[in-house]
């Protein structure tokens, strides 16, 4: 049976006194800088919220450079039996 995925995209606003590169900081460093540092920050919207099956999900995990074993799925995006 094929294993459902989803997939959410966020979209977060932030105001900061300086130009710098968010690409350089880590999702835990983003979160502390708006907690706890200098910057002001909100969760603007959903961007999307869309449900991937079988290789579909198989391709998106792999795309951010994990293994798809770790949701219980093969490489053909079936559910893997422990």
């Amino acid at each position: 049976m094929k294993k459902v995925i989803y997939k959410s995209i966020i979209q977060v606003e932030i105001l900061h006194e300086d130009a710098f590169n968010l690409s350089n900081y880590s999702l835990e460093e983003i979160a502390s800088e708006i907690t706890d540092g200098g910057w002001s920050g909100v969760l603007s919207t959903t961007v999307a919220n869309v449900a991937l099956k079988g290789i579909r999900a198989v391709r998106a995990i792999e795309a951010q450079g994990s293994d798809p074993e770790f949701f219980g799925m093969d490489e053909k995006g079936n559910d893997i039996d422990y």
